[in-house]
């Protein structure tokens, strides 16, 4: 009987072993709960087969819709990584309905860069060294507050605004009452402050810096690094960005410096950086392009400006924690202007956490926007927006809250344009403004310094 059955039965109770078993017991309870265990192990292995095959056949079958979708929704950085994966994935920015869902994704997700942030937004009024000032607004929703200045430098030349006219200077009362008080000569340094603390540039003195926590009204003078004193010609602050270094817990300036050894001969730079933590400078060598105009964003531990060299535009980083540059070549598609073409102006933004440019082409007022994916990699540029024509605007000044950019217009007017459905909120004027920037700020009660304490 099991010689019958040994070959007519299925391939899984032919196994040598469960024969000779099962002939050796000659035990009928034993055979049936042999044969019943073999079938389902065999049942399981089957099954596992089929859906791993049908795994397989689904994988390769995902509708493009739905792959669309979840690209969508990655990083840019991401999304050009994965171009290499698939031919038709690297030919996505070149598809309309893809880009259309891509922008929405990037506009509508929520970044926590703003959360509980407020925009300050400063002002310079007037255009030469005698008979200029700065203000600063706070702006919250179409409401406007000017804020009021500390006041931690003395000052000369407030002293001599507390002497008493002659008669003749008693004449031109009406000039002297214009004479703007140098406590309103600060220009903040960056576009953030970090930990709810400014630095403020005194801009009597290039050299004199401050920090500044508005919430509490607390201040500390930087002190002057050594190398002013070296007998140079002439030592100058160029421009300088502030950060936090989360390694070490430490708020920290970086300055570009300008020696100048000799009229005849060119100037020598070189780069400061100064330690909240050990109240002193230091003197870094690096030879990469300094910030033009200004052109500066800051996020997570790194400040990114603008710079231009023999022709060429850049972004360029500056990371706190390890102190290093990263330069990051800006390609001709994204801006293919002169450095030095005063037809259009440059912006860099933070869009929902990603680095933007912002070309303004005044002439046609058109603006393009193109934000990057990765610090180093010239290709991981990409151009989403190009808006325009919008008269009514004239000059991006810097991002405020979420998809809303800040502009200014020829008149003063400032008014906030929504990337995600492009409208325009007109929110004051503010008239006869030579400068306008803005500065994202979180309220923090903490002293200065006190980062993560």
């Amino acid at each position: 009987m099991l010689k019958e059955n040994k070959r007519t039965s299925p391939a899984f109770i032919t196994d040598e072993s469960v024969y000779a078993n099962s002939h050796q017991n000659r035990n009928p309870n034993f055979c049936l709960k042999t044969l019943v265990t073999a079938a389902n192990s065999s049942l399981l292995e089957m099954e596992k087969s089929l859906l791993t095959a049908i795994n397989v056949e689904v994988s390769n079958h995902i509708p493009d819709d739905i792959v669309f979708f979840i690209l969508s929704k990655l990083p840019l950085k991401s999304l050009k990584r994965f171009g290499c994966v698939r031919k038709s994935w690297s030919l996505l920015f070149d598809d309309n309905c893809f880009m259309t869902m891509f922008r929405s994704n990037l506009l509508t997700k929520d970044h926590p860069y703003y959360d509980y942030t407020s925009v300050f937004v400063q002002t310079k009024h007037g255009a030469y060294y005698d008979n200029y000032r700065y203000r600063l607004h706070s702006l919250s929703g179409d409401n406007i507050v000017e804020l009021d200045w500390p006041n931690p430098f003395p000052c000369p030349i407030q002293e001599e605004d507390n002497y008493s006219p002659s008669s003749s200077e008693e004449e031109d009362e009406e000039s002297e009452d214009n004479r703007v008080p140098p406590v309103t000569r600060f220009l903040i340094v960056g576009s953030v402050s970090i930990n709810g603390t400014l630095c403020l540039d005194n801009q009597y003195s290039k050299a004199e810096l401050c920090l500044w926590k508005p919430t509490t009204n607390e201040f500390k003078v930087i002190p002057s690094s050594p190398i002013l004193s070296i007998p140079y010609y002439r030592v100058s602050p160029v421009h300088a960005q502030v950060g936090y270094d989360h390694v070490k817990d430490d708020y920290k300036v970086i300055r570009s410096m300008g020696a100048f050894p000799n009229p005849k001969l060119p100037p020598v730079y070189f780069w400061d950086l100064y330690s909240l933590n050990s109240n002193t400078w230091s003197t870094i060598e690096a030879d990469v392009p300094r910030s033009i105009d200004n052109v500066d964003v800051y996020t997570d531990g790194v400040c990114h400006w603008w710079g231009e060299r023999e022709k060429h535009a850049y972004l360029v980083s500056f990371d706190f924690s390890n102190e290093s540059f990263i330069t990051t070549l800006i390609p001709s598609y994204v801006d293919d202007s002169d450095a030095f073409n005063y037809a259009v102006g440059r912006t860099l933004v933070l869009l929902n956490g990603s680095i933007a440019l912002i070309l303004t082409h005044s002439e046609t007022y058109m603006f393009h926007i193109s934000i990057l994916g990765e610090l180093g990699i010239k290709d991981s540029w990409t151009k989403l927006f190009i808006i325009g024509p919008l008269p009514p605007l004239w000059n991006p000044i810097g991002s405020a809250k979420k998809n809303k950019i800040l502009f200014q217009n020829k008149y003063g007017g400032l008014a906030l344009f929504d990337l995600s459905n492009k409208t325009i909120e007109e929110i004051c004027v503010i008239p006869n403004t030579t400068f306008c920037k803005t500065v994202l700020h979180k309220e923090s009660d903490l002293p200065i310094g006190g980062i993560n304490n």
